[in-house]
């Protein structure tokens, strides 16, 4: 969950809206890279690798869909 530039106080910080947002943007592309490179990462521990890790990696290559 991301808040909204407009629920953030942000009163004597002087920034510009394009900054807020840049600040709030998520880079998905980035994520997806990310989250691939994690499984192969998990792929040395084989059948060692605890369920709740494989489980929360799936969960975020779903939210990133």
């Amino acid at each position: 969950m991301m808040p909204r530039p407009d629920d953030l106080d942000l009163s004597g910080l002087e920034m510009r809206a394009e900054t807020v947002r840049a600040l709030l943007s998520v880079d998905l592309d980035a994520w997806r890279r990310e989250a691939e490179s994690i499984q192969k990462h998990y792929g040395i521990f084989g059948d060692r690798l605890p369920i709740g890790l494989a489980e929360e990696l799936e969960l975020l290559k779903k939210r990133l869909e």
